[in-house]
């Protein structure tokens, strides 16, 4: 099986999404920015998940290579040097929290904000998946996070950076602290863009690349990535409709009042 072709069949409806392509041509406005930011926090948690219990299979079956692209993802979500020491700085769920509160999305915004039905739902299967424990399942969902992930933060780097050029883009005019700050705040978006794209992807693929698969293994590997694919398209879909029903003024003034 030609795996990375697999996953660009399936990227093909998330590159064509209206709210993706809205976002590369920069036609959104700074609510329905923050509407689609707010959403996509509310599933941010998955992935490390789906990391962890991947990695304790993958160790548990002596799958070296795949051990060990997974270690190196989950040290790089969450802080761990190659040393196995923790630096809460270089953790992604700070970078995280440098670039909500550039946009003034809080812990307390995110606790008020009410989920659209389909992060509800997409919740819900990823919940269902990691309740199964299936290894190749869970395997496709990661590969299709991680190559969704670039295209995903390009549109978003791309509208951000347009709506809200003083919170991110360095001026000439900048003293040390905002430029200190700036890139703290850009550095979530940012690094995953080329990370996940050149280092991530291709050596969680090069991985999987590496285990026989029979065809039922095959079979499952791919229902994972369709479900990332679906869930993903059924997001995107959701906001965009909202963004068409005028609803993104509305639903963030309720989050952040």
């Amino acid at each position: 099986m030609d795996l990375h072709a697999v996953i660009n069949k399936a990227m093909q409806s998330v590159v064509a999404n209206m709210a993706i392509r809205r976002m590369m041509l920069r036609r959104i406005n700074p609510d329905q920015f923050k509407l689609l930011i707010i959403q996509k926090a509310l599933i941010r948690s998955q992935l490390i998940r789906q990391l962890t219990m991947a990695l304790d299979i993958a160790e548990e079956q002596k799958l070296e290579p795949l051990t060990q692209s997974l270690r190196r993802n989950l040290c790089d979500e969450t802080g761990f040097d190659a040393e196995g020491k923790m630096h809460p700085e270089n953790s992604h769920a700070t970078w995280q929290s440098h670039f909500l509160n550039a946009l003034d999305i809080t812990p307390a915004v995110l606790k008020r904000a009410r989920p659209l039905s389909s992060v509800i739902q997409y919740n819900k299967q990823m919940h269902y998946m990691e309740l199964k424990g299936d290894l190749y399942e869970i395997l496709g969902a990661i590969l299709m996070t991680e190559r969704i992930i670039p295209l995903e933060f390009r549109a978003i780097q791309l509208s951000r950076d347009f709506l809200f050029t003083s919170r991110f883009v360095i001026a000439k005019t900048d003293g040390r602290e905002e430029i200190f700050q700036k890139r703290l705040a850009c550095q979530y978006i940012d690094h995953h863009i080329l990370h996940d794209s050149n280092e991530h992807y291709p050596d969680f693929l090069n991985a999987i690349n590496q285990i026989y698969l029979t065809p039922p293994e095959e079979i499952r590997l791919i229902r994972g990535i369709h479900l990332i694919r679906d869930g993903r398209c059924d997001l995107y879909n959701d906001i965009y409709e909202q963004w068409e029903l005028n609803n993104a003024r509305t639903y963030v003034e309720s989050c952040m009042n």
